[in-house]
């Protein structure tokens, strides 16, 4: 599991492309933390510029393309997920 409060650049290394992807999808899908999508991103460049040939681009938009469309306004997860964060 991923302790996104402990989360560096040291650890950020030690995780596949696709496991950063899925980082990012999660982040964006549930509206999170930007910093955490900033990170894998920075990381996921960094590696391309480095040889990977990992399409990470077309396995974002893939994976968020198949995803349900959440209505925001029935229910707010964000504020909800915030609120258990708080209060853990």
């Amino acid at each position: 599991m991923i302790n996104f409060d402990d989360f560096s650049k040291n650890d950020i290394k030690k995780y596949s492309s696709e496991a950063l992807c899925n980082i990012i999808v999660t982040s964006r899908y549930f509206n999170l933390d930007m910093a955490i999508q900033a990170a894998c991103l920075g990381e996921l460049g960094f590696r391309q510029k480095n040889g990977d040939t990992f399409d990470f681009e077309g396995y974002i938009n893939k994976e968020l393309s198949e995803l349900p469309v959440i209505d925001q306004s029935a229910f707010d997860i964000v504020k909800n997920f915030k609120n258990i964060k708080n209060n853990l």
